[in-house]
């Protein structure tokens, strides 16, 4: 009998010594975050007193370059692009991350420690500048990332470094295309009625006819176009994706003035009948993959991934033909 009363007694000290390790671990982690019990300041913004409507502008860089995002009574816009319109909920949703990073999980507060996590003036993964409309800029380093959910980062001016949890890394983009609608072309390939195409291979056309199917104007009889590659071309223009826009000024080196291809898409099915868009593509940039665009339905000059526009430049009269056709 006394050793079931020992056996008993070992058992509740043993589940009291559980539950005290367990709240000892649950006021642990609350102090940590909250700092209520041990002297620790709670957690706070690490940016102070900011709101997103105090930002006037935002500059992104990393190792492959930066971009410039700034606020007007239009909305946002890229300044090194002439303007170009920008979308404005993915600038105000990467302000407002950046203000909601706080101090609740500090990791260093050293200044040896900011190269080791990425977050030095000199060594970063991103680095964010917030001008404001009245005060100085705001930057923060985005450094290291422990896992997929979390990143180290630093205010510049602080030793400390803290982690942030989120997708704020992927969020700021250094690049324009990050930020932009990128296509440039917007009809619906159901609308186009004609294309003319004009490039080192000749002039051609194709139009629609009542039922739907294309048909090129000088098809002799016996040939057939082939459907699927008139489609193709068809959609590749009414839906002409940009990897950047270049701005409003032409230049020489645009080679636009003898362009590569000409095309010119007539679209029906809206209140002007007889609305047309003509894209001429210039030169190319072999290092880049691209070539340099302008659409009459824009006022920007834009950069167009090869695999945008090359069709168009090479495309031939016989190349729409269905296979067979003499």
């Amino acid at each position: 009998m006394k050793q079931l009363h020992w056996k008993q007694a070992n058992w509740i000290l043993a589940s009291i010594l559980v539950v005290q390790v367990a709240l000892a671990a649950w006021l642990l982690v609350d102090n940590y975050t909250t700092g209520s019990a041990t002297g620790r300041a709670p957690a706070q913004p690490l940016v102070a007193n900011l709101t997103a409507d105090d930002v006037s502008s935002v500059r992104i860089g990393d190792a492959t370059g930066s971009v410039l995002l700034a606020k007007s009574d239009d909305g946002w816009s890229a300044p090194e692009a002439d303007g170009y319109p920008v979308t404005a909920a993915t600038v105000t949703k990467l302000i407002s991350d950046v203000l909601a990073i706080d101090t609740g999980r500090m990791v260093a507060d050293t200044p040896a420690s900011q190269g080791r996590l990425r977050v030095a003036p000199n060594n970063y993964g991103r680095r964010i500048e917030l001008d404001l409309a009245n005060g100085a800029p705001v930057v923060v380093y985005l450094g290291s990332s422990p896992n997929a959910n979390a990143t180290h980062v630093r205010l510049d001016g602080q030793d400390a470094v803290y982690l942030t949890t989120g997708a704020l890394a992927g969020e700021a983009r250094s690049d324009l295309a990050g930020w932009i609608d990128t296509r440039y072309i917007t009809a619906s390939p159901d609308d186009v009625a004609r294309v003319d195409l004009f490039n080192s291979s000749g002039r051609f056309a194709l139009s629609k006819a009542a039922d739907g199917t294309w048909r090129l104007d000088d098809q002799a009889i016996g040939e057939t176009v082939d459907q699927a590659k008139a489609n193709d071309l068809v959609s590749q223009l009414a839906g002409l994706q940009m990897v950047r826009p270049l701005g409003k000024q032409g230049k020489a080196e645009y080679g636009l003035e003898a362009p590569r291809a000409t095309a010119t898409l007539t679209l029906s099915g809206t209140q002007d009948m007889s609305q047309t868009i003509t894209v001429d593509v210039g030169a190319t940039n072999e290092a880049a993959g691209t070539y340099t665009v302008k659409s009459s339905a824009s006022e920007y000059y834009v950069s167009a991934g090869k695999y945008a526009v090359q069709g168009l430049v090479e495309q031939t009269r016989a190349g729409l033909l269905a296979e067979g056709t003499p």
